[in-house]
């Protein structure tokens, strides 16, 4: 089972809007800092941005020195994430696909995977944590 996928197709030119390049005012001035304190130190790693949206986090990440694939579900999201690469390169590569669906990704590993504010909305979230390859943390 995956999050309905139309919906957030039909949300994303909004929510790319509202984000923007460096997320909206919760992310930049809440969520993005913690996220971004606890990863710590990303320069030269592998990161997966798992449910990327508009790739707002993975722009931060790659700025930090990070090599950043970014992931959605929705091919809205990840057209607008791809538009906003191309007109400032960071070498950040998108895939459309579900999170418990990671197989277009082949073999690739990751020092980090972030579903900064994802989880919530994949109704398997358990499934897509172990597709990560991610044990669950008592959840």
């Amino acid at each position: 089972m995956e999050q309905n996928i139309s919906y957030w197709d039909s949300l994303a030119d909004w929510f790319d809007k509202k984000q923007g390049d460096e997320g909206d005012l919760w992310h930049r001035a809440l969520i993005n800092p913690t996220v971004l304190r606890v990863l710590e130190a990303v320069d030269g790693q592998r990161v997966e941005d798992l449910d990327c949206g508009n790739g707002a986090l993975a722009r931060q990440l790659a700025r930090r020195g990070a090599e950043v694939t970014g992931i959605d579900a929705s091919a809205r999201m990840t057209t607008l994430a791809e538009r906003r690469e191309a007109s400032n390169p960071l070498g950040i590569r998108y895939h459309t696909s579900g999170a418990t669906q990671l197989s277009i990704l082949g073999d690739a590993s990751f020092e980090a995977v972030v579903c900064n504010m994802g989880l919530m909305d994949i109704p398997y979230a358990e499934g897509a944590m172990a597709e990560a390859g991610l044990a669950p943390l008592g959840i």
